[in-house]
């Protein structure tokens, strides 16, 4: 199971009796406007060693979580026969975990519980036509799982009672968050009919993979079943427990987490689903609805998701874009914040001091007043033969002042200068 923010992924346990020697077909058709409701619940607990360094001896830390989503979600187009694009209302996401000593919270906010769920080489990018994301409500979508990849773990062609298939590489990815598979495989087999309940078909599944995954090499032991409602022709139930060994590149274990995963399914459709309900919204992807949103007690600001908040500390904040700019944001109370001449002053001044040639030095110049006082300038320059572009931004609200240093990547700069802009309108400051 999809469950990266506990560096876990997990495996599933059940006690139905069943017996038959029927053949059945088990297919589940995603088709657009196929609309069902999903609720699941994860547990982990384990260890994890951190590896030495030069500065600190190895560690093995004690950690633990859990999570709980609900949610409805309606189909809004395929790709190759497959969903790749949903529309989720979320009634819950919630996210807890401790590793160490440190307590760790997350969930999706109330404002942005319509989520578009665009699915990307077995990677969900969401975003909400609400309003824009938290990076940490980003990965609590990502790490979900997307119950439409679970139709891999289904066989191609009628089975028996005992018979058994190979899952597809997109589930065994999906239920393992791993990017890569080296080596291993998730064996399904079909174990019959429930005694108790004719329209229940039972898959047991287990299997050892190897790969990479974002936190790097990991080996997942997974053991599970799923139900398949033969009425409805759906998985309305997975249940799965499972062990996530993070690997050194030795491919020794720096750990072990054993989790358990709970799913339920049902088909039901909503009216906040419906076309009429959504009409209201842009559910395609544009430059206003992927943003994403910053928010600490000092500072507010929406931003591209190509650019990446690389640290922040309270009063400093830097950002870096994938293609080599970055951005350093500093953070005063209005009473210490430099006057846009003063910063000008200062900027060209530690420039001639690091040997730069100013080629060229734009004007200081008032972008906008109301509802706040924006002021910006750039200048090009060189050091030897390389060329560098820098821009500035001097803002002044009510609740504090800030300074944003760019440098772009000279071939980038106006596109660049353009998000910067846009970020430096979003602020919104209370620093003290």
């Amino acid at each position: 199971m999809r469950i990266a923010l506990f560096a876990v992924s997990l495996i599933v346990v059940g006690t139905s009796v069943l017996s038959a020697q029927e053949t059945v077909r088990l297919i589940e058709v995603f088709r657009p406007d196929y609309q069902y409701r999903v609720s699941c619940r994860v547990d982990i607990a384990g260890t994890l060693t951190v590896p030495a360094s030069k500065n600190a001896a190895s560690q093995t830390l004690k950690i633990s979580g859990a999570s709980s989503i609900k949610y409805h979600e309606r189909v809004l187009s395929l790709a190759q026969g497959k969903a790749a694009k949903t529309v989720r209302l979320v009634q819950k996401m919630d996210f807890s975990r401790k590793v160490g000593e440190q307590d760790q919270e997350n969930k999706l906010r109330p404002d942005v519980s319509l989520l578009v769920i665009q699915r990307l080489d077995n990677v969900e990018v969401p975003f909400s036509p609400q309003g824009p994301l938290l990076l940490g409500e980003i990965e609590l979508v990502r790490t979900d799982v997307f119950t439409p990849a679970l139709a891999g773990l289904l066989p191609r062609a009628p089975v028996k009672t005992g018979d058994e298939w190979p899952a597809d590489l997109d589930a065994i990815k999906e239920l393992t968050d791993l990017e890569k598979v080296a080596k291993g495989a998730l064996t399904c087999r079909f174990e019959g009919i429930d005694r108790v309940n004719a329209q229940l078909a039972r898959v047991g599944f287990r299997g050892v993979i190897n790969g990479v995954g974002e936190d790097g090499p990991a080996q997942h032991e997974l053991e599970g079943f799923f139900n398949f409602d033969l009425k409805s022709n759906h998985i309305s139930y997975v249940s799965l427990q499972g062990v996530h060994r993070p690997l050194s590149a030795a491919g020794l274990p720096q750990g072990e987490i054993k989790g358990t995963f709970v799913l339920t399914r049902e088909p039901a459709e909503i009216a906040e689903l419906s076309d009429a309900a959504l009409a209201r919204w842009n559910l395609n992807a544009n430059d206003d609805n992927t943003q994403l949103l910053f928010d600490t007690p000092e500072a507010r600001f929406v931003y591209p998701r190509h650019w990446r908040v690389d640290e922040a500390n309270g009063r400093q904040i830097h950002l870096v874009e994938k293609q080599g700019s970055d951005l350093l944001m500093t953070l005063d109370p209005i009473a210490k914040q430099p006057s846009a001449v003063t910063f000008q002053k200062e900027v060209l001044s530690k420039l001639t001091e690091q040997k730069a040639v100013l080629d060229r030095v734009h004007q200081l110049r008032l972008l906008h007043t109301n509802p706040f006082h924006i002021e910006h300038f750039g200048v090009d320059a060189r050091f030897g033969t390389q060329p560098a572009v820098f821009d500035y931004f001097v803002v002044r609200q009510n609740g504090g002042g800030a300074t944003l240093s760019g440098r772009y990547v000279p071939a980038q700069a106006d596109a660049r200068r353009g998000e910067v802009e846009r970020m430096a309108r979003s602020l919104v400051l209370n620093v003290k």
